[in-house]
């Protein structure tokens, strides 16, 4: 195969060929002359899952219970969610 400038559906159609093989990634670069990093690029490019869009359409309503504190003195909060990185998010309904 051509080196320069495949299409996807050329890239499509060697990924196709590598999962049918028995080869090793290295191998199979070696042997049809594909580079690994266009390879693992494509792969990556061609498998993956389409992502959902988000749009208005696809929010749904959350109804949340309401919350009972125990220290008054602080305010009540429907939602408090502290992060790994410290940041705290508190929401309220």
């Amino acid at each position: 195969m051509s080196r320069k400038n495949r299409s996807a559906a050329q890239w499509q159609e060697i990924i196709t060929l590598f999962e049918q093989s028995n080869l090793t990634v290295t191998e199979f670069c070696r042997e049809y002359q594909v580079s690994h990093s266009g390879f693992y690029h494509w792969r990556k490019r061609l498998t993956s899952e389409p992502k959902a869009e988000v749009t208005e359409d696809n929010w749904q309503p959350v109804n949340l219970p309401k919350v009972q504190t125990v220290n008054t003195s602080s305010p009540e909060w429907d939602i408090e969610l502290t992060l790994p990185n410290g940041i705290t998010l508190r929401m309220r309904q």
